[in-house]
């Protein structure tokens, strides 16, 4: 009978248990990866507008970036010879020497062979005088501060320019990517320098406008709607790069967040890697393509690296903060590798 009835009646199998779908772990790791890619966009281009921010259109941040040009070697020499020409073709010194030789020389033949064999030495001579007074003051402190003088007089142009509106000043960059600063402070100092050591045809130099070229690349010029978009965005790019980051580390399954921040903390190292590898290629093509008005090569090596340095310090700091995140995650975990890592650096610092 009770065969019968469990024939009729079979016993109910127990339950297996379901296995979840892998496809919704899946899907949160392909958004985890998609926000980690969208982390380190943002991370660079973070760095990227804050720089500028702090540096192109801020007063004292310009100021303080162009402040070691100043500095550099190069650059004095390239300064002290363009201020020389400025002030030389300006006062004809071999024809104010021939005058000079024709009213001592007196009557004679040998005159106009004694005229045309002395005029270029004297006036050779007279060069290298105004070079070397020149040169003393480009390497006084006071050449310093007239450099910086006129940079901060001239940033508001530079923010304009690079905003689009009508230009005027001492610094300006035109249509064809060139920056530059006015030499007329510096020459006029120059003037009174010489006149104060004698030298009185200083006295028919003109006031001058002349320029010196900091950058010249055509790149510039279509670079203003970029550097105007980043100042716009560099208030909010470091939050949204934060946000992204936390939401990756939020989408991630619970026992795999630890991993998530390592891979974050490696994405940080790999955007700011790459950043720095653009930056190096940006420097070498510029070098390779910089205009005619740059003639010295390490002049322009000297201020592109003076005008980038603010960035390499931003670079550096996230990287090694990337990295530390990502060591300090990976020793957290609970693999034997970290295990073995964490047991490792605890006895190297109790050595």
């Amino acid at each position: 009978m009770d065969e019968k009835a469990d024939a009729e009646h079979p016993t109910a199998e127990p339950d297996r248990p379901v296995r979840p779908s892998p496809w919704p772990r899946r899907l949160r790791w392909t958004a985890v990866v998609v926000l980690l890619i969208v982390t380190g966009v943002l991370a660079g281009a973070s760095v990227l507008a804050r720089t500028a921010h702090s540096t192109l259109l801020d007063t004292d941040g310009y100021v303080d970036t162009v402040a070691p040009v100043a500095a550099d070697p190069a650059v004095r020499a390239a300064l002290a010879d363009r201020v020389t020409d400025e002030i030389v073709t300006r006062i004809d010194l071999e024809s104010i020497v021939a005058q000079a030789l024709t009213e001592v020389a007196g009557e004679g033949q040998r005159r106009e062979r004694v005229i045309a064999g002395l005029s270029p030495v004297l006036a050779d001579q007279a060069t290298d005088f105004v070079h070397e007074t020149v040169t003393t003051l480009i390497e006084s402190e006071e050449f310093e501060d007239l450099w910086a003088g006129a940079n901060r007089a001239a940033h508001g142009q530079v923010v304009a320019v690079l905003t689009g509106q009508t230009r005027s000043g001492a610094v300006e960059i035109d249509d064809t990517g060139t920056i530059s600063v006015s030499l007329a402070p510096i020459i006029d100092r120059a003037k009174a320098r010489l006149l104060e050591r004698g030298f009185v045809f200083a006295d028919r130099v003109p006031r001058v406008q002349a320029q010196f070229v900091l950058m010249q690349s055509a790149e510039l010029a279509k670079a203003r709607r970029a550097v105007d978009a980043l100042d716009r965005a560099a208030a909010i790019l470091p939050w949204l790069t934060l946000l992204s980051a936390a939401a990756a580390i939020a989408l991630a399954p619970k026992s795999s967040r630890l991993r998530a921040i390592v891979a974050l903390g490696l994405v940080g190292t790999a955007s700011m890697a790459l950043l720095a590898l653009a930056t190096r290629l940006a420097r070498a093509y510029y070098l390779d393509h910089r205009g005619p008005a740059l003639r010295s090569p390490e002049a322009a090596a000297a201020i592109f690296d003076a005008l980038t340095a603010p960035l390499w310090q931003r670079v550096w700091t996230v990287f090694v903060l990337a990295l530390l995140v990502a060591v300090g995650a990976y020793l957290a975990g609970g693999s034997s590798p970290a295990r073995a890592l964490s047991r490792r650096v605890t006895a190297m610092t109790q050595k």
